[in-house]
């Protein structure tokens, strides 16, 4: 059975990981616009790393 008080907010490791999900999903989409821009002037993909690597740590 689950704790009302947990599920009402007090579960401070929940929002922490959130939390940290939320800052590498936003590291992940700035990642992407950069990429994208450089994509649009044609130049080349090799930044496509950068992008990868904020999508793996976003995985674990």
């Amino acid at each position: 059975m689950f704790s009302i008080g947990k599920f009402l907010g007090h579960d401070e490791k929940f929002y922490d990981l959130l939390e940290a999900s939320a800052q590498q999903a936003d590291s992940s989409v700035h990642h992407l616009i950069d990429l994208l821009a450089k994509l649009e002037k044609s130049e080349s993909a090799s930044n496509l790393a950068a992008f990868a690597e904020s999508r793996r740590e976003d995985k674990r």
